[in-house]
């Protein structure tokens, strides 16, 4: 997720020229793979390793939080850490046409995550956002039907986390909830928005995007979060974690909320107001035992084709396509047997509308390394998207390319089963071509047993289902998409499929 919002607190904007800069993948560079990150940088091997463990402990520390939803994203992300403000300068994020001065951002993806930082911001804090979009990224995994006051809320809370001095050999206590100064001002000089009001907001609502009500949203989302974790003398805290858990299981938000709290709108506000208008605010300690994580892994020099990939394939994340060819072509130069290089090179073309050369480079880098399993399953998108008219719709497909399809992402499943997009790709095949329905039905639950949070699965399950003629399972899975899918094209299609289907079982022959 990435919107000028993000940068709320680290922000200023520049103009940016047109000139490509690429000078900081001159520099020398490093990588190192902790148990749930890749990192690369220009930075020293102490730097890095420092990143690493922070990331991992912050990881270990939210999600012990809620143990019972059990947080996590299979999506791989790469952390890229610049050493200066300079260095970063030519990869910092673009909105209208300016580029956004930032400490980091954080970009989400079908198929990588990436976090940025620069270690050259004094003054700035860059864990503060990465650690807010951390709990983006795994909550929205497990639950993507959670309510914006929630899942903001809970990122403002715990971005705030440090760590906190030993005070005697072994102690390692962590604080997270430290009061946010800009929101106490907020709340204080402004009247509190209903909670009706407050748990309606979502993306397209006025209170997400104008900035002085949606300073007030985050400010109260805050504070909310803040009480049922806080007042009562944490009594409230078990609550939230079982709002989530219920999330998690797909129930409807209304449900969730008054089986998890046990209270009602009107008593609820009532106590918030008393609790923003306390005197004190307090961050919450707790001890925590260092993750089992490899952040002493070795540290290995990358090369030039290596660093020019990673960023041109950031590049292509933050849509800045243009930039991103010139890094992946200087790249082919280098190195002209890369697998990833080229198949990252052939992504890229196929969101340039360039199938053809997408296929190309794609079969060569299959060619080079048949184990790469995202260009197995690139090479199979670029086929399916090649037969898709300009409102992403699909008649039919040749019977080549389904086999060509279903081999690519056989092989992607096999080398990477921990990846979802094959799963869902291959059963988009099968529906198309009206066939094996029932493994088409195996892949989209293993999808979603690895996603949750992925109600575009669901949407393609509820096709299967209705091809099937299980019509309450299939009015199920919409209902699903309809009541959470942060896609208001998504919840049409489905509120028109559920239409249909209503249609469709009335006229169905009795056995």
């Amino acid at each position: 997720m990435f919107t000028l919002r993000s940068f709320v607190v680290l922000v200023f904007i520049l103009l940016i020229g047109p000139a490509v800069h690429i000078a900081s993948a001159k520099d020398a560079w490093i990588s190192l793979q902790s148990s749930n990150y890749r990192l690369i940088g220009n930075v020293k091997e102490a730097d890095l390793r420092a990143v690493a463990v922070q990331l991992e402990r912050f990881r270990h520390i939210f999600t012990k939080q809620f143990e019972n939803a059990d947080l996590n994203s299979p999506v791989p992300t790469t952390v890229i850490v610049f050493k200066s403000g300079d260095s970063f300068g030519p990869y910092k994020p673009v909105v209208n046409g300016r580029r956004v001065e930032a400490a980091g951002y954080f970009r989400s993806g079908d198929d990588v995550n990436y976090v940025t930082l620069s270690l050259g911001h004094p003054g700035h804090d860059p864990f503060e956002l990465i650690f807010h979009e951390s709990v983006h990224l795994l909550v929205n995994n497990k639950v993507r039907a959670s309510p914006q006051w929630f899942n903001e809320g809970l990122a403002e809370y715990f971005s705030t986390l440090h760590f906190l001095p030993a005070k005697s050999p072994g102690d390692k206590r962590v604080a997270f909830g430290k009061p946010i100064a800009r929101h106490l001002i907020k709340l204080r000089e402004n009247k509190l928005l209903p909670l009706q009001t407050l748990f309606s907001v979502d993306q397209s609502s006025p209170y997400y995007n104008e900035r002085d009500k949606s300073n007030m949203f985050y400010a109260q989302s805050w504070a909310l979060i803040h009480y049922l974790t806080h007042s009562r003398s944490g009594e409230r805290q078990p609550q939230l974690a079982r709002f989530l858990e219920l999330l998690a299981a797909r129930r409807p938000v209304a449900e969730s909320f008054d089986k998890a709290f046990g209270t009602d709108y009107v008593t609820l506000e009532k106590e918030l107001k008393a609790y923003v208008n306390q005197d004190r605010f307090q961050a919450k300690v707790v001890n925590f035992d260092e993750p089992a994580s490899k952040t002493d892994a070795r540290i290995n020099p990358l090369s030039e084709a290596e660093v020019l990939t990673y960023l041109g394939d950031l590049l292509i994340h933050t849509n800045r396509f243009d930039e991103a060819e010139t890094h992946l072509k200087k790249a082919v130069n280098i190195a002209p047997d890369s697998s990833m290089t080229i198949a990252t090179l052939g992504n890229l073309k196929l969101k340039q509308g360039e199938s053809t050369a997408s296929k190309q480079l794609l079969q060569k880098a299959i060619a080079i390394d048949p184990n790469n399993f995202l260009a197995q399953y690139y090479y199979a998108n670029t086929i399916s998207q090649e037969q898709m008219d300009g409102a992403q719709n699909v008649l039919s497909f040749t019977s080549d390319s389904v086999v060509q399809m279903r081999a690519a992402l056989s092989k992607a499943i096999e080398v990477a089963p921990g990846f979802p997009e094959p799963y869902r790709l291959l059963a988009f095949v099968n529906l198309v071509t009206n066939s094996r329905l029932e493994e088409s039905k195996a892949l989209l639950e293993k999808a979603l047993a690895l996603s949750p949070g992925r109600l575009d699965f669901s949407y393609v399950l509820a096709q299967i289902q209705m091809r099937q003629k299980n019509y309450k399972a299939a009015r199920q899975s919409l209902q699903h998409v309809i009541a959470g899918s942060p896609s208001a094209n998504m919840r049409m299609q489905a509120e028109v499929m559920l239409s249909r289907l209503e249609v469709e079982e009335k006229y169905q022959p009795k056995q």
